[in-house]
């Protein structure tokens, strides 16, 4: 037998080897690609059921739409359409904020119709009044003194909490509403509003905001919602609901967050509004300095809990030394807590107090700015986002994008030029002559910047003549203050400094102009509940006039009511049914016939000729 080694001659191997070292088998990639070819084909059958599902869904007519502006209840009526009220869900989920305002007006718009929509948040939809009382309509009843051949509409697509991350959203589908012009007036929620660094609605990272709000406009939506990001249960007011952080520190990871936010997404509302070819005009936004103390100090990081508590000390001996008219000795205190603990929200506040006793109002000003921007708890704009608002409409360069700077505006109305309680309400909603002013302050701007004429001062009207052509009655600053009251007793409002001697101002407001009306109407809003207040004033003093029979202050609140909402088919027919109850039938048939007008449904012409009888 030979001892040579095995032959190597590949006819003689075995299978294995054969197998080994022939070219590789076909069959693991065939494998590979029919794994994936029934991955693909799996998902394409799921996403053609979730077309076709969302598809059924809207030819059934199952499910909100969430257009920005969607048709009336009548579309067949003298208005068809509306900004949609329920669009707020698609930014809040369940949560049910205020705006925009459901006023309807006509498409194709009429000629000769000059139309503006103001965009923006709680300030721009009137809180704490009711929209129809707010600035933005007070600008139609002044823009129509000027111009009296032109018939304005002032639409409110203000929201309450919403930011410009919601803005730039919706500015994809105001064109609907034919506008002649967007006015774009908001930045106090650019931390706390959805997919605000410091909000617990969308917290996530910018550039994935828009993809639930997509979703939402789904009518699959409220399945869809399922999977979004878990929200905090609902919580009736949005300053305690939303705020997730109260310490972010000026100049931090979130600060610098929210100012790129706040460029970039006006950056993209400008851009989406202009290629629309709709003209712009942009603001800064104003808050009350001087009577608004820090919501939430935070003092420099590395402090002893001793250094924390013996600034604590001069600082109230700082407030004490100025309030007994000594504010060079409470100065030279502050002197001394600066180079103790160094700068922080709370020592600039009374910096600000201690230098506007002492009549150095310039410098007052700057402590008082420098003390909003330190604050720790982000409901006020800092002084970035104005920059960010005037740079922009100067790097534009567009005769068609112009800017009011509302921040200087008041600043140079306000007492001392700091601007305060004489203005505001709270931190950042302003009183009834502050709405004032920002009404003349826009109508001017409109009439020199975008009509290109003067303003005309001998067409100006008179406060008490804007008032009466507005509906405004003394209970809208009844409940306009208890608001801004009960606002400042909610967290984490309620825990700012100086917070007890706002309360004690707003209640001692609520107090004299409550003791100015007359015994009945005292009894009748006292009757009333802050949800009546907020759902619709004028209407809940009419129902509580006509509950206790008093027919003389019915008639008068029902005149108030469709003043105030001369587009509402539900004011005129209640303005109806009291009129006919009050014998004035002649009125009462004209109201009804508005009513037709308005909603020209067979259900509505039955209810009207019942009220009256015929």
């Amino acid at each position: 037998m030979s001892d040579s080694p095995p032959s190597s001659d590949n006819s003689a191997a075995s299978p294995d080897v054969v197998r080994s070292t022939t070219a590789p088998v076909r069959k693991p990639a065939r494998r590979s690609r029919r794994r994936w070819l029934f991955r693909a084909l799996t998902l394409a059958i799921v996403a053609a059921g979730f077309v076709g599902c969302e598809l059924l869904l809207r030819l059934c007519g199952f499910g909100e739409s969430y257009a920005l502006v969607v048709p009336t209840a009548a579309p067949h009526g003298r208005l068809t359409h509306r900004l949609n009220p329920s669009i707020d869900r698609i930014y809040f989920g369940n949560r049910d904020l205020l705006g925009p305002e459901p006023r309807g007006f006509f498409k194709p718009k009429p000629p000769g119709t000059f139309r503006v929509v103001f965009m923006g948040a709680s300030t721009v939809i009137g809180f704490p009044y009711a929209p129809e009382v707010a600035f933005p309509r007070q600008v139609e009843s002044l823009l129509e003194a000027q111009r009296p051949e032109l018939d304005v509409e002032v639409l409110n697509a203000g929201i309450t909490a919403i930011n410009s991350f919601e803005i730039a959203d919706m500015a994809r589908g105001i064109a609907a509403a034919e506008p002649d012009l967007i006015l774009i007036h908001a930045g106090h929620n650019e931390f706390y509003g959805p997919g605000g660094p410091g909000s617990t609605i969308l917290p996530v990272a910018p550039h994935w905001i828009q993809e639930p709000c997509q979703l939402r406009r789904l009518r699959l939506g409220p399945l869809v919602g399922r999977f979004l990001p878990a929200e905090r249960p609902t919580v009736a007011d949005p300053l305690q609901a939303l705020p997730r952080l109260i310490d972010m520190r000026y100049a931090g990871p979130e600060f610098q967050q929210a100012v790129d936010n706040y460029r970039h997404n006006l950056t993209q509302t400008i851009t989406a509004l202009r290629r629309q070819g709709i003209p712009v005009l942009l603001s800064t936004v104003a808050c009350n300095l001087r009577h608004q103390g820090p919501i939430h100090n935070l003092w420099p990081e590395g402090l002893t809990t001793a250094q924390v508590q013996r600034a604590e000390e001069a600082l109230a001996t700082a407030k004490r030394r100025t309030a007994n008219d000594a504010p060079t000795s409470a100065i030279l205190i502050l002197a001394e807590v600066e180079a103790l603990v160094g700068d922080s929200a709370s020592f600039q506040f009374r910096l600000g107090e201690a230098l506007a006793r002492r009549g150095d109002h310039a410098a007052a000003l700057q402590a008082f700015q420098r003390a909003r921007d330190l604050d720790g708890c982000r409901f006020r704009a800092p002084a970035e986002f104005g920059d960010v608002v005037r740079n922009l409409v100067r790097e534009q360069e567009d005769p068609d994008l112009t800017l009011l700077d509302v921040e200087t505006l008041v600043t140079d109305a306000s007492r001392d030029r700091i601007p305060g309680e004489d203005l505001f309400l709270e931190h950042v909603h302003y009183n009834l002559k502050g709405h004032r002013l920002l009404a003349r302050e826009f109508a001017r701007a409109i009439v020199e910047q975008h009509w290109r004429a003067a303003w005309r001062d001998s067409s100006a009207l008179s406060d008490p003549e804007l008032d009466d052509l507005i509906g405004l009655q003394p209970e809208d600053s009844l409940a306009g203050l208890s608001f801004a009251l009960q606002a400042v007793q909610t967290p984490p409002l309620a825990r700012g400094l100086d917070v007890r001697e706002i309360q004690a101002t707003l209640e001692s407001e609520i107090e004299r102009v409550f003791l100015t009306l007359p015994t009945d109407r005292r009894e009748r809003f006292a009757d009333l509940s802050l949800h009546d207040m907020q759902e619709d004033l004028a209407r809940a003093l009419v129902q509580r006039a006509l509950l206790t029979q008093e027919l003389d202050a019915a008639y008068e609140h029902a005149e108030r009511l469709v003043c105030r909402k001369p587009w509402s088919a539900e004011a005129w027919l209640l303005f109806a049914h009291v009129a006919s109850r009050y014998g004035r039938l002649a009125e009462a048939r004209v109201a009804g016939r508005e009513v037709l007008c308005l909603h020209p449904a067979p259900t509505t012409a039955a209810s009207i000729l019942k009220e009256l009888g015929d």
